[in-house]
């Protein structure tokens, strides 16, 4: 394969999953986007004293200090005037392109083939952590961490330039708490190359940084309650982790929603996780003895950068093993699993050249293909149910349709009240529903409550929309149009079939006696 074939290839599958982002995502804020990013930069604006507003924009969001997100915010609406967040949004997709720039780069150095590279395209441009793409905050605090964490490496083990590998690695830190691997990392790779010298200054300069970032540090609230302890239950902390790790083959799982709900979706992952860590150790002491493996390594610039790599997604496998077990391995968490798989595929390619490419070449093309099957479905209601939620905060001045806890609820709906009257934020025109929630549509009288949400089923050409209404209130919602099955998509019946489900949270909305219309 030809640089231009590969580049071509490499071009349409990047811009096919920028489209996609474009698609599914709207300047609707959402859980984290409150605190995380658009007070920080509202509040420069404010009268606060400045050392309010500097501890504002510094502070922490849960165990993350964010700042690069905010950065970035801020230079939107500099330019914009607005919170512009999905133009955020889509810009943090850039991050993933200096991510194969960097791994390509590196790869390129031992003149591998072409082809041999594409795996690559196709395990980090795929739509399966679409929730990262379509949440507005999270494109530039996941996708920049791990590149600014490249960038370091890259320019430790392959330039030997320490001072700008400090710089991206504090960049990588304060965009998302597992930066701080971008430090040990990074110090490990000085005592590969037996700098002492630099590397005492790294580690001087690592303390003050971290002791920096934890300064006013507290655990975040729902660690108390819906974390289980690893010091309790390590076997299922660490059954987390591989789960974590290994969250790629989820894309599998995930082509039927009778796998979705059995024990193979965790199950599979925890196996496949297994076999990732396992592999690593058998092509790494395959040609690396232990005994001399540091003496091996430190004239190996190319090897250093991916295990550096894969040390990076391995560590942060353990980190949520450590502070997450408990919570379900959500969507925009698995990017570090394909990820990790491109560290470990870059450094079997670079070594073990002609074995098994073609196979693995097809099962990323499989995966990729799997991954905007199981995705659409969902990131378009998400779509659909972020701009209902927009209408009915409008008129109700509360959220409903994303949220399932009415704590939460209470605490965020007062956050966006600032901003938008003082015309910082608008709601994007498509919010505008209000010819949808006026009109009389058909009552409903069967419906069924589970576990807090309303449920409705049954069939539609198009979105369905619903209305619940009170004396008081009205809050409208969708229906989710599910998909066809991968064969009924080949006979060519379509991707979305006539059936359609609901879940609006009922428990989150003021109490009232509620009917409900279908009025789409």
């Amino acid at each position: 394969m030809s640089k231009k074939v590969f580049v071509i290839i490499a071009v349409c599958v990047i811009a096919l999953l920028w489209w996609y982002q474009y698609s599914i995502t709207v300047n609707v804020p959402w859980w984290d986007d409150f605190h995380g990013i658009i007070l920080p930069v509202h509040d420069l604006f404010t009268d606060l004293p400045l050392g309010e507003k500097l501890h504002s924009f510094f502070s922490l969001n849960n165990e993350h200090r964010v700042v690069n997100d905010r950065i970035f915010t801020l230079l939107v609406f500099l330019i914009s005037g607005k919170f512009e967040l999905k133009t955020v949004a889509l810009l943090g997709f850039i991050n993933l392109i200096g991510i194969l720039w960097v791994v390509i780069s590196v790869a390129r150095r031992r003149a591998i083939k072409w082809e041999a590279l594409l795996p690559m395209v196709f395990l980090i441009f795929h739509a399966q952590y679409y929730e990262s793409l379509q949440s507005l905050m999270v494109p530039f605090q996941n996708f920049s961490v791990i590149f600014y964490f490249l960038v370091s490496i890259y320019l430790i083990s392959i330039k030997r330039n320490y001072i700008w590998g400090f710089v991206f690695a504090t960049l990588a830190f304060f965009s998302h708490g597992n930066g701080i691997l971008a430090l040990l990392i990074g110090g490990a790779l000085l005592f590969v190359h037996q700098d002492y010298k630099a590397l005492g200054i790294w580690i001087g300069a690592s303390v003050l940084t971290v002791a920096l970032y934890f300064w006013g540090y507290t655990k975040p609230n729902w660690t108390h309650t819906d974390v289980i302890s690893p010091w309790e239950h390590p076997l299922q902390a660490i059954a987390y982790s591989l789960e974590f790790l290994g969250a790629y083959a989820l894309n599998i799982v995930e082509i039927s929603s009778r796998l979705s709900n059995s024990p193979l979706k965790q199950k599979l992952p925890q196996f496949f996780g297994l076999v990732i860590v396992l592999f690593s150790l058998l092509i790494l002491f395959r040609k690396y003895a232990l005994r001399r493996i540091l003496s091996q390594l430190r004239t190996e610039p190319t090897d250093q950068f991916f295990l550096a790599m894969a040390a990076f997604f391995l560590g942060t496998g353990i980190m949520m093993g450590l502070t997450r077990t408990g919570f379900p391995v959500l969507s925009r968490y698995t990017i570090n699993s394909s990820l990790l798989l491109v560290a470990i595929w870059g450094y079997y390619a670079t070594n073990y050249r002609g074995h098994g490419r073609k196979l693995w070449l097809g099962f990323t093309i499989l995966i990729w293909l799997l991954s905007y099957y199981n995705a659409t479905e969902r990131a378009f209601y998400n779509r659909e149910n972020a701009l209902a939620d927009a209408y009915n905060y409008q008129k109700t001045g509360t959220w409903a349709n994303q949220y399932s806890d009415s704590a939460h609820v209470s605490r965020v709906n007062p956050l966006l009240i600032a901003p938008w009257q003082e015309g910082e934020y608008q709601f994007p025109k498509e919010t505008d529903l209000s010819a949808l929630a006026g009109s009389n549509g058909t009552r409903i009288d069967n419906w069924d409550e589970v576990n807090g949400h309303l449920m409705v089923h049954g069939e539609s050409a198009e979105v369905p929309y619903f209305a619940l209404r009170s004396e008081d209130y009205t809050f409208i919602f969708p229906g989710k149009r599910l998909r066809n099955s991968p064969l009924e998509i080949i006979k060519g019946k379509g991707y979305f079939s006539h059936q359609f489900s609901t879940a609006f949270p009922l428990e989150v909305i003021p109490s009232r006696n509620y009917q409900l219309f279908r009025i789409k």
